[in-house]
């Protein structure tokens, strides 16, 4: 069971670098207003990206692999969540 734990804390990871560098792609000709929001944006998931992961890992110390494994899935909902918003908004 901490395998899964571990291999989602790498996907978790993995979802929170592709956001950001899509985020960082998606200012290179936006106005101020708009790069402000991306930094805003890009901020909020790195928070969420370690919190989870150190949540996650707190869970596996804990013997609770499972609550690891929803713990660290959280950025990846997240990931895919913003990028839905983000396309319907036309941002």
């Amino acid at each position: 069971m901490y395998i899964f734990a571990a291999l989602t804390n790498a996907a978790g990871i993995l979802a929170t670098l592709c956001l950001v560098v899509l985020l960082m792609a998606g200012g290179a000709n936006s106005n101020p207003a708009q790069i402000t929001t991306l930094k805003i944006l890009i901020l909020a998931t790195f928070i969420v990206g370690l919190l989870c992961l150190g949540g996650s890992i707190w869970s596996m110390i804990a013997a609770r692999p499972g609550l690891g494994t929803i713990i660290a899935a959280a950025p990846i909902a997240f990931a895919i969540t913003l990028v839905v918003v983000l396309t319907w908004i036309k941002f």
